[in-house]
């Protein structure tokens, strides 16, 4: 069967709403799922349709675009009611888009590790974030989250996602402007973000966590303010790129001295963190 353009364009879009969780993959028609880019899931979903979405965005899939916001996650098939599972949408390298369920409480560890995902907004209604939850999402641009969210925020389009209570940076991408109200980084908070090329960490920044910047392959500048009295191990790990780290004079703990390109705790002569470019001080 030979079909027009415009019946072509039309299949690769996609509504479905299922009245039974656990049934997407057999609502789906065959054809449709080996083609459909922009596909929208309303009605309650549970593990074996989180699985059959990311299948289909996985290595050989052409999924661009999910919107959830209509669905519902309920438990059943590994999945607990109103949380994205650990590893939900991990490896889909072809998924650039998702809109979240709307009353979705968590999500997972790894959710996005090493997916094609551009940006996420966070519904207002998460309150909980597991662990590196981005990590090697090479392409993600823009974090931003829901007008009404009661724990976390994202002022000033900053494109991070920081716990309010805490001022605690807890997402980063590569596009971030760090805050000025911040006071720490999390624990691979920026980890796995190969576009971050440099990074500006304001006066309020008290403490990064460990491995907080681990792997970001392309980062060249780092730019730490007198305030930091806290480095976690390994803050820049795997950052094989770093050619140039400054510490403001006035920093009363930590040291860059001579232009050496590491960091150096000032009291102790201790060399923290050195990259390929660093110059050990005599």
């Amino acid at each position: 069967k030979i079909i027009e353009e415009s019946e072509y364009n039309a299949s690769r879009q996609f509504t479905v709403t299922l009245t039974e969780a656990g049934t997407l993959k057999t609502t789906l028609p065959q054809d449709t799922k080996d083609i459909v880019e922009e596909l929208t899931v309303k009605g309650p979903i549970n593990g074996r349709d989180l699985q059959c979405l990311k299948d289909m965005c996985g290595q050989f899939g052409v999924l661009t675009s999910i919107n959830l916001s209509d669905a519902t996650i309920v438990e059943g098939e590994g999945t607990t009611a109103n949380v994205l599972p650990d590893e939900a949408f991990q490896t889909t390298m072809a998924l650039r888009h998702i809109v979240l369920p709307k009353n979705l409480t968590a999500i997972g560890s790894f959710a996005f590790q090493d997916s094609g995902i551009e940006e996420l907004v966070l519904p207002k209604t998460v309150t909980e974030l597991g662990r590196d939850i981005f990590y090697y999402a090479r392409n993600l641009k823009a974090l931003s989250v829901e007008e009404g969210n009661t724990v976390f925020h994202s002022p000033n389009h900053c494109n991070a996602i920081i716990e309010k209570a805490t001022n605690t940076l807890r997402i980063g991408c590569a596009n971030t402007v760090i805050p000025e109200t911040v006071e720490a980084l999390v624990d691979m908070a920026f980890s796995g973000k190969p576009g971050l090329k440099e990074i500006q960490i304001p006066a309020s920044v008290k403490s990064i966590g460990w491995a907080a910047f681990w792997a970001d392959t392309e980062l060249e500048t780092v730019h730490l303010s007198s305030s930091i009295t806290d480095f976690n191990e390994s803050p820049f790990g795997g950052c094989e790129r770093i050619t140039s780290v400054v510490i403001d004079a006035k920093n009363a703990k930590y040291d860059s001295r001579n232009n050496c390109n590491a960091i150096i705790e000032t009291a102790t002569d201790k060399l923290i963190q050195g990259f390929a470019t660093t110059k050990i001080p005599e």
